[in-house]
């Protein structure tokens, strides 16, 4: 019933929004007020996105989606279902823990039952609402979070943080958050200068910092360096098609340089899909969660 309310809202957001800016462009185009090129182009991008979105209602199928992606936890050695439950239970204690949730709360949920883990590194902290839940997933490892100092000027300019009071609000909230973890460590300098402590060794890295170039690749490059041995990296938002990127939010770099190390022979993965609902499962919207291991450690 869910399912069917949430496609009915998309099916009727789409056609009002389609509408929308169809007469937005057409009005600005046969007036010609001054509407550049650039943003005509990005509001028929925007109408196609819609469109997309609406055809892909039509061939969803969920409960297909959610078969393949069981079966790629269990291609990976790791249990869906039970990691559910784990976070069930989390959220009911923690209320406000799954704001942001999505598959990397399940996967690393999932690998909690792995004992051996005991050093974690954190490269980019936002909210801290991650941080917190890694903390009690594992009670018993040492956490490192990594991210900009405050008065960075990338930090401020960066996921509406430009405005002062809710930067400085921002900035509390997430400090009590972390406070509030007995096995954090915060490191607040740019995730490049890794690169001097290579000898650190972490037996799980999540690489949630800056997503386009040079930032990620050189975030990967830095993190295999300081990944313990038979340890796990997984990387967030991971896109394998756009048609446009940027050095922040969206952007292939991250593939690229997951395929590059391939390539090289050092490294072996596997992609999951970052959420599985309608309508990120399937077509443009849809990007991944990397799992990362070293080729040389798991080889039989």
């Amino acid at each position: 019933m869910n399912l069917i309310v949430t496609r009915c809202y998309f099916i009727i957001h789409i056609e009002v929004k389609v509408e929308l800016y169809t007469k937005f462009a057409l009005k600005n185009y046969l007036t010609f007020r001054g509407l550049k090129l650039q943003k005509l182009l990005n509001i028929s991008q925007r109408i196609l996105d819609k469109l997309k979105i609406f055809k892909l209602y039509f061939s969803y199928d969920y409960q297909e989606i959610l078969v393949k992606q069981n079966s790629l936890y269990d291609q990976i050695g790791l249990n869906r279902e039970k990691a559910h439950e784990t976070l069930a239970d989390i959220y009911l204690n923690h209320p406000g823990l799954d704001i942001l949730k999505s598959e990397h709360h399940t996967l690393f949920a999932a690998l909690s039952s792995n004992q051996k883990i005991k050093t974690i590194l954190e490269i980019g902290t936002y909210a801290a609402s991650f941080t917190k839940l890694l903390s009690i997933l594992y009670p018993d490892a040492e956490i490192t979070t990594m991210d900009l100092p405050d008065d960075d000027p990338i930090f401020k300019q960066t996921y509406d943080r430009n405005i002062i009071n809710e930067r400085l609000r921002f900035i509390s909230e997430r400090n009590s958050l972390i406070e509030s973890c007995a096995n954090v460590n915060f490191v607040q300098e740019n995730s490049l200068l890794l690169i001097n402590n290579r000898d650190l060794k972490f037996d799980l890295i999540w690489v949630d910092g800056a997503h386009g170039y040079p930032m990620i690749a050189m975030d990967i490059v830095n993190s295999l360096s300081c990944l313990a041995k038979k340890g796990f990296m997984f990387i967030d938002d991971v896109w394998i098609d756009r048609s446009q990127n940027d050095s922040n939010y969206r952007s292939i770099g991250a593939f690229e340089s997951i395929l590059a190390l391939k390539n090289a022979g050092l490294i072996d993965y596997a992609l999951i899909p970052k959420r599985i609902e309608f309508p990120h499962g399937e077509g443009h919207l849809k990007k991944y969660i990397a799992r990362v291991i070293r080729s040389e450690d798991f080889k039989e």
